[in-house]
C-alpha cells in the first residue's frame, strides 16, 4: 500500500483552486485579469485550420473549456479572446499552437476553446489551469497527454497510436470506448472511471475518490487510490495490482 498524505488532499485541492481562481488578481469586479489588467470585454474567433491535422496541437490556456469534437466539413477551431477593449486582441494558428496578440500592446487571453477535427491528427497536449475538457471522437497518431489542475476530463470514441496520459489536480476523469498503448490516468481529488478500454498498460491513481474500471481488454493494470472504493468488472488482463488506503476492492470477472 502507498502511503499517502489523505488529511491534507482536502486543503491543497481548495488551496489551489483558491490560488488558480481565474485570473482573480485585480480589485475590482472583472473576473478576467493579467498582469493588473481588467479583461472585461471578449470576442469569438473561428480559425481555417488546414494543417491540423499535420502539426497537431498544443494547447496551453489559463482558465477555460475545452472541447475536441469531429468536424462537418473542415478542420477549425473556435476560440474565446479576452480582452481590455473590444476588438484589440486577435488570435492564430501558428505551428501547432494558438498565439494571441493585441494592437495595443495590453495583455490579452484565450478562453474555451472547440477543436473540431477532420481526421487523425499527429499530435496533441492540452494543458489548463481551470476549466472541464471534453474529448469525442478524437485520433491521435502518437502521444495525447492532458494536464488540468482542476476541471473533469472525458474522453470518448477515440484512439491513441501513442500513450495516453492524463493528469488533473481535482476532477472526474473518464474514458470510454478509446483504445491506446500505455494508459496513464491520476487524479488528486476525483472519480476515475473507464469502460471499454483496450491498452496494453493501464495505471490508474487517485488520491481521494473511486476508481471503476470495466469491459476492459488489458495486458496489466494499476489501481490504486488512497480513500475511496475499487471496482474492476469483466476485464481481461494478464498482470494486476489494486490497492486503497480506506475503502474496498471489488474484482469480478477479471484476470
Amino acid at each position: 500500500m502507498r502511503i499517502r498524505p489523505v488529511s491534507l488532499c482536502l486543503p491543497l485541492v481548495l488551496s489551489f483552486l483558491a490560488a488558480c481562481s481565474i485570473h482573480v488578481g485585480c480589485s475590482g469586479g472583472s473576473r478576467w485579469c493579467m498582469n493588473g489588467v481588467h479583461l472585461d470585454e471578449s470576442h469569438t474567433e473561428v480559425l481555417n485550420t488546414p494543417s491540423l491535422g499535420a502539426d497537431g496541437i498544443a494547447l496551453d490556456i489559463s482558465a477555460g473549456q475545452v472541447r475536441f469534437e469531429p468536424a462537418n466539413g473542415a478542420a477549425s477551431i473556435e476560440v474565446v479572446v479576452h480582452e481590455k477593449t473590444k476588438g484589440d486582441a486577435s488570435v492564430r494558428f501558428e505551428g501547432g499552437k494558438l498565439v494571441v496578440s493585441t494592437k495595443s500592446g495590453e495583455p490579452a487571453a484565450i478562453g474555451d476553446v472547440i477543436v473540431r477535427t477532420d481526421g487523425p491528427l499527429a499530435k496533441v497536449s492540452i494543458a489548463t489551469g481551470a476549466g472541464d475538457i471534453s474529448l469525442s471522437g478524437l485520433q491521435v497518431r502518437s502521444e495525447l497527454r492532458i494536464d488540468s489542475g482542476a476541471g473533469d476530463v472525458s474522453y470518448l470514441d477515440g484512439s491513441v497510436e501513442g500513450n495516453l496520459s492524463i493528469d488533473s489536480g481535482a476532477g472526474d476523469l473518464a474514458l470510454e470506448r478509446v483504445k491506446c498503448a500505455d494508459l496513464e490516468l491520476s487524479s488528486g481529488a476525483g472519480d476515475i472511471r473507464v469502460a471499454r478500454v483496450e491498452a496494453k498498460r493501464a495505471e490508474f491513481d487517485s488520491g481521494a475518490g473511486d476508481i471503476d474500471v470495466s469491459n476492459c481488454a488489458l495486458v496489466e493494470i494499476d489501481a490504486d487510490t488512497g480513500v475511496g472504493d475499487v471496482e474492476v468488472v469483466n476485464c481481461s488482463y494478464q498482470k494486476s495490482r489494486f490497492d486503497t488506503g480506506i475503502g474496498d476492492v471489488d474484482v469480478r470477472n477479471g484476470g
